[in-house]
């Protein structure tokens, strides 16, 4: 039985640019998923029971571009072609500036259906960058424990699932204007920016020595048995 290296954890740098970056994607995903119903309806004027694949097609180019970045990656990590911690920021660094860029934009579009709408679908799109490099970083840095650390930053990234509603809220009581949904788009912007920064600054792709140490001890005890 493999007892779990709390200090370790607890002493990891990888793991809080993890925790931070999964934080702050999902305030921006769970705002935008909540959110951008309301923002079509009022802003844009769309009728979202005639035109409900317009809400859903920015997350079907988050899921095509998550699955194509990810084929793609995978085979430059398995030609040895780039570091696995090169891969993973650049593709952070590639998301945060399409996704944070395009939501920036959204609120100079006005009430532009295409040019709003067509920010909105690169804006989400370019999430699946972090879908498949950060999101699955866990498995990187410590394979063995990977399930704990998921369980760890996916329970903090809970926390933005009301606070960004909440935020939203607030902002747009009484006040459904395009310059309320700019704020809201630009904090969320910022919010994904920072995460992004607290990432490339602490994460190291390499495996984490107390993951390689318990699992030899491991494989040592299981010589001499």
């Amino acid at each position: 039985h493999r007892s779990t290296p709390w200090k370790k954890i607890a002493c990891c740098p990888p793991v809080y640019g993890l925790a931070i970056m999964h934080v702050c994607y999902n305030y921006i995903y769970y705002t935008l998923l909540t959110s951008l119903p309301t923002y079509f309806a009022t802003i844009l004027n769309f009728n979202l029971q005639q035109n409900g694949f317009i809400f859903a097609l920015p997350y079907f180019v988050q899921f095509l571009i998550t699955i194509i970045v990810g084929q793609i990656v995978d085979r430059l990590r398995a030609r040895k072609t780039f570091s696995i911690t090169t891969l993973r920021k650049t593709q952070t660094i590639i998301g945060t500036i399409g996704t944070c860029g395009f939501l920036v934009a959204i609120g100079y579009m006005g009430c532009n259906q295409f040019r709003a709408v067509l920010c909105c679908i690169l804006a989400v799109g370019f999430l699946g960058l972090q879908t498949c490099g950060a999101l699955i970083s866990h498995l990187d840095i410590a394979s063995n424990y990977a399930g704990t650390l998921v369980g760890i930053t996916n329970t903090l990234a809970t926390i933005p699932g009301f606070v960004g509603p909440y935020v939203v809220g607030v902002i747009t009581k009484n006040n459904q204007t395009i310059k309320a949904w700019r704020l809201i788009f630009n904090i969320s912007a910022g919010v994904g920016a920072f995460g992004s920064l607290a990432y490339c600054i602490l994460f190291n792709g390499e495996e984490q020595s107390w993951n390689r140490i318990e699992h030899e001890n491991d494989t040592n005890e299981s010589t001499n048995a």
